[in-house]
């Protein structure tokens, strides 16, 4: 199995700021794989993980460098609607969420909106 997601020297500072929130940042990760990413409030976890579905650069702007790949797409290359397919983002905090109330219902969203069947929906949920 081969590396699933790869980072290479990613730097990112928001527009209209300096500092950089993320610096020289590398990470392989292969197929299969369980990454757990933690850090104190402030420390960029999100902001990574915005770089990986294509939210950072496509709708918040700001400087970006290096090369971000999630299984072999270009993520700040490519639009976002198609990094959907590939990967998704949770937040640690259950009671809020994105679209849904719940974290069941924030998973489904995504495959749900591709046009997947009730059944390949709720299987990706369980999953």
């Amino acid at each position: 199995m081969g590396a699933i997601i790869s980072l290479q020297d990613v730097n990112f500072n928001y527009e209209k700021t300096k500092r950089k929130v993320l610096k020289g940042v590398n990470i392989t990760i292969n197929e299969g794989e369980f990454v757990v990413i933690t850090g104190p409030t402030g420390a960029g976890k999100t902001t990574l993980c915005e770089t990986l579905n294509g939210v950072i650069p496509n709708f918040i702007k700001g400087d970006l460098t290096g090369t971000i790949t999630v299984d072999g797409l270009d993520a700040s290359k490519t639009p976002v609607y198609q990094m959907a397919s590939k990967i998704g983002l949770v937040f640690q905090d259950p009671d809020t969420q994105l679209f849904g109330m719940t974290v069941e219902e924030d998973l489904a969203f995504g495959p749900a909106n591709l046009g997947l069947s009730y059944e390949e929906v709720m299987r990706r949920v369980e999953r």
